[in-house]
């Protein structure tokens, strides 16, 4: 019995799946648009509350780390311009490597602000995130130093060119239209406690830590960077297309 109903579970999930790929059907018109539409498209349908399960941050789905269980993955997931993101900063080494207790929001902005400038300087050195669990930024600067002879480069100088490109990707998302009303989490994560585990009983308190990143970084409460960072970065010309 249970080998026929997994037989006929799996011929649904191989159909659900072309429709959604064909934009056929149920499924397709309303699964193959992603999880953000979805739960609109179902609330609109009469199913209340549907928003409220798609677990998704400006519109992309999330990864397999649970922002209850690890505070400053969630304030990455929420900051992160493409949403729901792992690959952008987030400081997993408070899941992984113990180097901070994942359940508090103490320092976590700071911490998720240097993980953020050290990963896009990785990401533009065209290198894997892997490497970077073993080797600090020195070891990428020596790196770079030697494939391109460019001896005035620091450390630091490589620091600022993370923060540039952080800061150049939150223009873009405000130019878009999107700051601080768009840097959330789903409301299970800020209002639902976890049922059971390690983290059981937390939700995320994530304003806080808004607030905090964004005077590390230089924004206004609005998550919007001021002339005055962007002066600073060596960006002052963008405030022309603003």
């Amino acid at each position: 019995m249970s080998l026929y109903y997994g037989l006929v579970l799996g011929t649904n999930l191989v159909r659900f799946t072309e429709e959604m790929i064909l934009g056929k059907e149920f499924a397709g018109e309303i699964f193959g648009h992603g999880t953000k539409v979805a739960g609109e498209r179902l609330e609109e349908m009469g199913r209340k509350g549907a928003s409220t399960y798609a677990m998704q941050i400006k519109g992309l789905e999330m990864p397999a780390y649970h922002p209850n269980a690890a505070k400053g993955t969630a304030l990455a997931y929420a900051i992160s311009e493409r949403g729901a993101c792992h690959l952008r900063g987030a400081p997993l080494g408070e899941l992984f490597a113990g180097s901070a207790d994942p359940l508090t929001i103490e320092g976590k902005p700071q911490l998720f602000r240097d993980h953020q400038a050290d990963k896009a300087v990785w990401d533009c050195a065209c290198l894997c995130v892997f490497p970077g669990y073993g080797m600090t930024l020195k070891e990428l600067w020596q790196l770079v130093k030697a494939a391109t002879g460019f001896d005035y480069l620091t450390v630091a100088d490589l620091e600022r060119v993370g923060e540039r490109i952080s800061t150049l990707a939150r223009l873009f998302n405000v130019r878009e239209g999107l700051s601080r009303a768009a840097d959330t989490l789903p409301a299970r994560n800020l209002t639902q406690p976890m049922a059971s585990g390690p983290a059981a009983g937390q939700i995320v308190e994530l304003e806080p830590m808004l607030d905090e990143y964004y005077r590390l970084m230089g924004w206004d409460q609005d998550g919007v960077p001021t002339p005055q960072r962007l002066t600073e970065l060596g960006l002052e010309m963008i405030l022309m297309e603003l």
